[in-house]
């Protein structure tokens, strides 16, 4: 069995021998994020009550595990450390796979998460009527102390910390308070203005290999990873909480599945009617990694709604890579509509038919969320049919169509070129 841990910061393996197994017991000063077993098949094997896949071999023999890498099975198969009489320890050499072994895997959605936010949890392989368990103590995670806890109160949303108890989050400070503050600002920003409850938790990862903020599909927590947030700047934390918010309102009105919403993205990346990759989006909502950074020839549409054109000195916006992004970046926008009429004016290198276009994708994408919001079958009865929420796209689509108006009269009235 192979265990993944993460320990001041950084994702290590440890591999336990025959003996040690037979201990039944796992320790670790760090957090497990992960679990890979060599066993025979058809066993029930769990996590803490959660199974554990059965994975399949590549071509090559090898079994990939995404960002926490691949190996061959033999690479467990390891008898491991065996004291002789002299006191001397020796590495058995490794044996070959088992015929009849399968091998199985437990990792969380987020990479380098915690499988457990628990101090204690149990593994279990169970076939017929023998079951064989194993506890694991690790670190987990724990919630870290909020303003309104020492007095200072605070509209904070509730924060974790996935790492070693001797992590610098223990006690609350002046840095950890306006960090804190930054994201919580951004997430209620966000719901405030969507008039929706979206995050339950964010959870700071202790893991410094990534420098990154995510949200998970049919989730409502935030990661950040620790980097992130400990140096990038306040004002940019603050941008970040409210990207990543609103991926989880992308999600909870189902926007990436909207066919409008594909095909406009199709066009925009500048894909061709029978091309595989139009076929992708329009289909699965997949863009491949060829056409990734892609733009079209009407490609400027990802650059006007990109955070950075609405948000003076901040880094985000990415919103030509995926649907989730580009669906993310323009609800973004809406939040900053002020700024809509300035933009469309210094836009660069667009002309008059650009300019029309990109309020025509406005229309429509609009029309698609106020859709979305007024749909009874939005799994999401918080959201739909809220009058706050159809009112705050209406009015902005009222906007849109009345700048698209007085562009056309001036269009109409300007001198023909000579």
């Amino acid at each position: 069995m192979k265990f993944y841990v993460v320990i001041d910061g950084r994702l290590e393996t440890r591999t336990l021998s025959r003996r040690e197994l037979a201990a039944a017991s796992f320790a670790t000063e760090g957090y497990v994020s992960g679990i890979v077993a060599v066993g025979s098949k058809g066993i029930d094997a769990r996590v803490n009550g959660r199974p554990m896949l059965s994975v399949q071999p590549k071509a090559d023999g090898t079994f990939s595990f995404g960002y926490y890498g691949k190996f061959k099975p033999e690479q467990l198969l390891v008898a491991g450390a065996v004291e002789e009489n002299d006191g001397i320890k020796t590495l058995e050499p490794p044996r070959k796979p088992l015929f009849g072994s399968d091998v199985y895997s437990c990792f969380p959605m987020v990479p380098a998460d915690t499988l457990s936010r628990d101090a204690r949890f149990v593994i279990e392989f169970e076939t017929g009527d023998a079951l064989w368990r194993m506890q694991v103590r690790h670190s987990g995670g724990r919630k870290i102390a909020e303003p309104s806890e020492i007095g200072n109160g605070g509209n904070f949303v509730p924060f974790r910390y996935v790492g070693a108890q001797k992590a610098p989050v223990n006690e609350f400070n002046d840095e950890l308070y306006q960090r804190m503050d930054a994201i919580s600002r951004g997430i209620r920003n966000v719901e405030s203005t969507f008039q929706a409850e979206l995050v339950g938790t964010v959870n700071i990862l202790e893991f410094k290999e990534i420098h990154n903020a995510v949200t998970c599909i049919d989730k409502n927590d935030i990661w950040f990873y620790i980097n992130t947030f400990r140096q990038e700047p306040i004002n940019e934390l603050n941008v970040i909480a409210e990207h990543e918010a609103l991926h989880i309102l992308v999600d909870r009105l189902n926007l990436t599945r909207n066919t409008v919403v594909r095909k406009m993205f199709a066009d925009l990346k500048g894909f061709d009617e029978f091309s595989i990759e139009r076929f992708w989006i329009v289909t699965q909502g997949k863009t491949g990694s060829r056409g990734r950074l892609r733009k079209g020839e009407q490609g400027y549409f990802f650059d006007f709604i990109s955070e950075r054109n609405y948000l003076s000195g901040m880094k985000g916006g990415h919103p030509q890579e995926d649907l989730d992004e580009f669906c993310t970046s323009f609800l973004h926008t809406l939040m900053y509509m002020d700024r809509f009429e300035a933009n469309l004016q210094k836009a660069e290198g667009v002309g008059i038919q650009g300019k029309e276009l990109i309020i025509a994708n406005y229309i429509k994408l609009l029309e698609v969320v106020r859709q979305r919001l007024n749909s009874s079958g939005n799994p999401h009865g918080d959201m739909a049919g809220s009058i706050s929420n159809i009112r705050f796209v209406s009015e902005r689509l009222d906007m849109i169509k009345g700048l698209g108006q007085q562009l056309q009269a001036a269009n109409a009235s300007s001198p023909p070129a000579e």
